[in-house]
């Protein structure tokens, strides 16, 4: 019983998740004044993988993101790309997106990095 409560939650979440409202994302961005930068990614992304627990998982790169940036990650397999990207999308991941604080591209950025390409990137794409 426990382990079907789980997985149905697992499920609902999922959903929940697999909608990300371009509308309330560009409204945080505006409020707080900062830029919006997209994460593309997949589940099976072997450099994906690389980037979140060698990269995000950095406190300084949380603290970067954090202060200038309103982050959202989106799995290409399980969400609909937001802003319109799927115009720009070049079908690899990871992918990274910035974009203004009134959703509008800005930059693409295609690949794994380490954290310090990755903090350079950040702080070369504040505008």
């Amino acid at each position: 019983m426990i382990k079907k409560i789980f997985i149905l939650s697992l499920f609902l979440l999922s959903f929940l998740y697999a909608k990300i409202d371009d509308n309330k994302v560009i409204s945080k961005a505006n409020s707080l004044n900062k830029q919006i930068l997209v994460y593309v990614t997949s589940k099976n992304c072997f450099y994906c993988m690389k980037m979140d627990k060698d990269v995000f998982s950095q406190e300084e790169v949380k603290n970067a993101i954090s202060k200038n940036y309103i982050f959202v990650k989106v799995d290409v397999f399980e969400d609909k790309l937001p802003f319109s990207l799927q115009k720009k999308y070049k079908k690899i991941t990871p992918s990274f997106f910035i974009l203004d604080k009134n959703g509008t591209y800005q930059n693409s950025v295609i690949g794994s990095w380490s954290k310090k390409d990755f903090l350079e990137i950040l702080k070369e794409n504040i505008k």
